[in-house]
């Protein structure tokens, strides 16, 4: 599963994800119905120009919480403990993961993007403060792409 996996020659997300879906299914990767879901930040890189390839930058398990909102549990470095954090929903996860994970631009790559489990996590968006979309999105212009993660927190 954490093995590069060959990308579309694109940098398209929708072509990215089948290519990383199919090369799951070679390999006999599947997913059990659960409502403990892996959670997958997937990046692009082409490290020459036959080297094209798709691997995971980041692994969490997302779990529901009796309140609605979502539990995450990581692992961020070695010589740290695991934490969960709590969000109010899947683009709040998204927010806080491509903050972290999409801070590159002007690449002939795909945006990092979120797999739940074996498919696009609903909610996923790029991340548009310093990321791969940042100069495409004008701060502020698009109240959907431009919301911080923390306004997506739960309450209390």
């Amino acid at each position: 599963m954490f093995a590069p996996v060959t990308a579309a020659d694109t940098t398209e997300v929708a072509d990215q994800v089948k290519a990383l879906q199919a090369g799951w299914s070679e390999r006999g990767i599947s997913f059990e119905d659960s409502s403990a879901r892996l959670i997958s930040v997937v990046l692009h890189d082409r490290f020459s120009d036959t080297d094209n390839t798709l691997f995971i930058g980041h692994v969490g398990v997302l779990l529901p919480a009796e309140d609605g909102s979502l539990y995450f549990i990581e692992k961020v470095a070695f010589q740290e403990p695991y934490r969960m954090l709590r969000f109010a929903d899947r683009t709040a996860l998204s927010d806080y993961l491509m903050g972290k994970y999409d801070t590159s631009w002007g690449q002939d790559t795909a945006s990092p993007f979120i797999m739940e489990n074996d498919k696009l996590m609903d909610g996923w968006r790029p991340n548009t403060d310093g990321g791969a979309y940042a100069d495409l999105v004008p701060s502020g212009g698009v109240d959907e792409y431009c919301k911080s993660f923390r306004k997506h927190q739960p309450k209390g």
